[in-house]
């Protein structure tokens, strides 16, 4: 492999590493406030950085050189469709555990399945939104409509979500690049 090929896979690389742990704010999928977004795109940032490393001592450490990229390439099949899942997974649990806060906002806020009795109380009196309960009802807080315990269970799955997919994307896009541009040469002599 040429030193030019090397040094372009190895800025791909630190792309998609970087891509992986900070692009959930570039694409605007991290968790949102209110459920330790810092927390989880840190969190999936080290975890990518130690698949990375037990990935690439993996690929050193193995013997048969010629089945080096068919290896990495197989595993890319399941990484993406772990990515892919995960990914969908999580945007279907945002848009069912988040609301848009104060109404018709970008802003959202999470919000969970289980309501106070106050919560229910309002929800079954007005029949609006539940953005417009918490708005409409000058509560700010959004225990005052659903459970402290639920809240925190819906936050600790978007984080899981979320980590799960940077992760899985960080890997795909690591197994893909050492697929098509192994950081291995053959060994001379092997055909």
């Amino acid at each position: 492999m040429t030193p030019q090929v090397q040094a372009l896979k190895r800025a791909c690389e630190a792309v998609a590493a970087v891509t992986s742990a900070f692009g959930g704010f570039l694409l605007k999928i991290q968790p949102p406030e209110g459920t330790a977004p810092h927390f989880a795109v840190g969190f999936a940032a080290a975890l990518s950085t130690c698949v990375f490393l037990v990935m690439s001592i993996l690929a050193d450490l193995l013997v048969d050189r010629k089945k080096y990229q068919v290896i990495f390439l197989a595993l890319t099949i399941p990484l993406l469709s772990c990515t892919i899942v995960s990914g969908l997974r999580y945007e279907e649990f945002f848009a069912r555990n988040t609301i848009p806060f104060p109404p018709n906002s970008e802003d959202r806020v999470v919000i969970s399945n289980q309501m106070t009795p106050r919560g229910s109380e309002i929800y079954k009196s007005g029949g609006q939104s539940y953005s417009e309960i918490l708005f409409l009802g000058g509560m700010t807080s959004r225990e005052a409509i659903w459970t402290r315990g639920s809240i925190i269970d819906t936050v600790i799955q978007l984080n899981n979500l979320y980590i799960f997919f940077s992760v899985f994307l960080s890997a795909s896009v690591f197994c893909l690049l050492e697929g098509v541009v192994p950081t291995k040469s053959p060994i001379p002599g092997d055909a």
